[in-house]
């Protein structure tokens, strides 16, 4: 509650500075700089950082990207400073199995229980956010938008409300070779939910036309919450719920891979017995009853999203006086 209240006022502190700071920019003396509007359509790449992929997870950077689509309304008020109002779709998605099999083979173990645990997750996320933008250079452009600088790289900050709701896939049908449906799920009882987030950017926008720019944007996201992957930093609960422990499936569940083989790697250095037999459930079991190890790390999920973005400007009306 304490890093969600530092946050709040981070972002108050945050619009109010640059609220100001617009004000107080002086313009030409020769010329008004008129408020223009416009709207954006983007796409790019989506990120996420937590339990299953955290970020010292080099390997993970490239199995855990999805992606994301955004509509968003500018308002330019000054050479300086923006409003945009965002609407944002986007996929995250990782899987235990994907992010640790080629870490587990060396001679370290530092991966070893997130191969064990074997936990997998996909979340579409719903965001709306209201971010403040402000320029890195002097904007200034007056009475229609050709006027405006061809290049304008520029910092971007505010708060998000997202609503997400983490999914699974059931058990890996080896005999048919068959992957499961994707399912909901809420092990840790909090995760389909709205919460708040505060992005934080940088982007860059090239003039194409009088009216149209094209702009690339990198926006990460502090979250509030833990459970973006349904993985909180508790013991394993004692449940037969298929989602609550997946240590023990021999195949996983997101592409049907074997685990066997890394699995005697991992049985050898944790004390665990080399499987040698045959079957779907066969791994040791970790968790219950055992506290130890617990199921997820302390500390709160994030994710990050790139966008590549079209921008079509609204030419300010000038009313001649009579």
């Amino acid at each position: 509650m304490n890093h969600l209240k530092k946050s709040i006022i981070f972002s108050v502190v945050f619009f109010t500075f640059s609220t100001n700071y617009a004000q107080r920019i002086k313009r030409p003396p020769y010329e008004r700089y008129f408020k223009t509007s416009e709207i954006g359509l983007g796409v790019g790449s989506s990120q996420y950082f937590g339990d299953i992929h955290p970020f010292n997870n080099h390997f993970g950077y490239t199995s855990t990207t999805r992606w994301n689509s955004n509509i968003s309304f500018t308002r330019h008020l000054n050479p300086f400073y923006s409003l945009r109002l965002v609407a944002t779709y986007a996929r995250i998605m990782a899987d235990d199995f994907l992010s640790s099999q080629n870490k587990v083979d060396g001679f370290s173990n530092k991966f070893d229980h997130q191969f064990l645990r074997n936990s997998h997750f996909r979340n579409d996320l719903k965001e709306i956010s209201l971010l403040s933008l402000i320029n890195l250079k002097n904007g200034f452009y007056s009475v229609r938008n050709q006027n405006r600088k061809a290049i304008m790289p520029y910092v971007i900050a505010g708060l998000g409300i997202y609503h997400h709701a983490p999914q699974a896939r059931g058990v890996y049908d080896a005999v048919n070779n068959k992957l499961a449906p994707w399912e909901p799920i809420n092990t840790t009882n909090d995760s389909k939910t709205l919460n708040l987030g505060i992005p934080i950017g940088f982007g860059i926008r090239k003039k194409i036309s009088a009216k149209m720019d094209v702009s690339a944007e990198i926006c990460y996201r502090l979250t509030f919450t833990d459970h973006l992957d349904d993985i909180i930093s508790e013991s394993y609960p004692n449940s037969a719920e298929t989602y609550s422990n997946r240590s023990q499936e021999r195949y996983s569940a997101l592409n049907g891979k074997d685990r066997n083989a890394f699995f005697n790697l991992v049985a050898l250095r944790q004390g665990f017995p080399i499987f040698t037999g045959t079957g779907d459930k066969y791994f040791p079991i970790i968790g219950y009853p055992n506290e130890t190890p617990k199921r997820g790390a302390s500390g709160n999920d994030a994710f990050l999203t790139t966008s590549i973005q079209v921008r079509f400007y609204f030419d300010k009306k000038i009313s001649c006086p009579k």
